[in-house]
């Protein structure tokens, strides 16, 4: 096991005189919302409980996940609350970012992602910018 701590050089000193290597770029996970995370966590618990763990791992076409988070945010604007829609809305996205970064890394095939491109992009234009 390799026990070499990674060093980017950067140090933040605190007022006791310890320090820790610089925290920016390494997300800011103590700003996570905990009780919107924990109702997304009993999303997974149940689900779990219905199809196994991690079945949504094995691969889920991305328009499937698209369509669910799209129905339950649809159900929760129309004022159903007969199950937690927003926690099975952010499921669904959460998977569907999982699972974009599983095919991109060669886990999962590339025939999952299978959303419509209504834009065509070259490798050298960045994902946030609209050709028109």
């Amino acid at each position: 096991m390799n026990n070499t701590v990674k060093d980017s050089g950067n140090r933040r000193v605190f007022d006791t005189g310890a320090q820790r290597d610089m925290a920016a770029g390494k997300g800011a996970f103590h700003l996570l919302p905990f009780f919107a995370l924990e109702r997304v966590a009993l999303r997974f618990e149940g689900g779990s409980v219905k199809y196994g763990d991690h079945n949504w791992r094995k691969g889920i076409p991305t328009s499937s996940f698209v369509n669910s988070a799209i129905r339950h945010i649809i159900k929760h604007v129309m004022g159903f609350r007969d199950e937690d829609h927003l926690a099975a809305a952010a499921f669904n996205v959460l998977c569907l970012m999982e699972t974009e970064t599983m095919i991109e890394m060669g886990i999962l095939p590339p025939k999952l992602n299978d959303l419509y491109r209504f834009i065509n992009l070259s490798e050298d234009t960045p994902d946030d910018t609209i050709e028109g």
